[in-house]
């Protein structure tokens, strides 16, 4: 039996060079979107919780040279029925 409501971790991630621009913010955010829920929950809730470049925890890495973008966010989830 799974709880009615629950909370789960993601991580959307980027592989790039240069500086982190709006758009890169934008798709890291929307890969962390994407996550694999049993058939029987459903997301009710998703919040950004941090940003991480080339393994630094950083709040807004807008314009920051970087290698790896990661946007980590909470999802919370809930039954589908």
């Amino acid at each position: 039996m799974t709880a009615p409501v629950g909370i789960e971790g993601s991580r959307g991630c980027l592989e790039m060079r240069g500086r982190v621009t709006r758009e890169q913010l934008r798709r890291a955010i929307e890969l962390a979107h994407y996550v694999w829920l049993p058939k029987d929950r459903v997301m009710l809730d998703f919040w950004v919780t941090h940003f991480v470049v080339d393994g630094v925890e950083v709040a807004n890495p807008l314009g920051m040279e970087c290698d790896r973008l990661e946007a980590c966010a909470e999802i919370t989830t809930g039954d589908a029925e």
